[in-house]
């Protein structure tokens, strides 16, 4: 861990003043889930269907699919348009660092039997926070 005091030049004591202060805020969000974009060219509840078994032995459940911006499942409010992006939502089951890890397993699983382009991970109030 790096030194968060510096040393006065003029008289060798710490100068609290100008401390090298943390980049971090001390309130670090938790892990709420993750938005994985598949390229599907079936229907969506074949799509639901084995997402759902692949967040099975993850602890993450599938809580929505949407696509060009409109949810088409659990509750289909419109129908499915022309594309193969899909955004899908999953949701933690068990607590957030057990969830958080099981991401890996997920992507495998996901990539064993539909193509996943990009990943958004959520915190707790369902915010991207970080991309790969």
């Amino acid at each position: 861990m790096l030194d968060q005091t510096r040393l006065s030049p003029a008289t060798g004591a710490i100068d609290a003043e100008n401390a090298v202060r943390p980049l971090v805020s001390p309130v670090t969000p938790r892990f709420g889930g993750i938005d994985l974009v598949v390229d599907w060219g079936g229907d969506v509840e074949t799509l639901a269907h084995r997402l759902r078994v692949c967040a099975g032995p993850c602890g993450l459940r599938l809580a929505a699919i949407w696509k060009d911006g409109q949810l088409v499942w659990p509750d289909a409010g419109a129908p499915a348009g022309a594309g193969r992006a899909w955004q899908c939502r999953f949701t933690s089951r068990a607590p957030a660092a057990e969830a958080e890890r099981e991401i890996p397993r997920l992507l495998y699983l996901v990539a064993g039997t539909v193509r996943w382009t990009h990943a958004h991970k959520l915190d707790d109030a369902g915010k991207a926070g970080h991309a790969s």
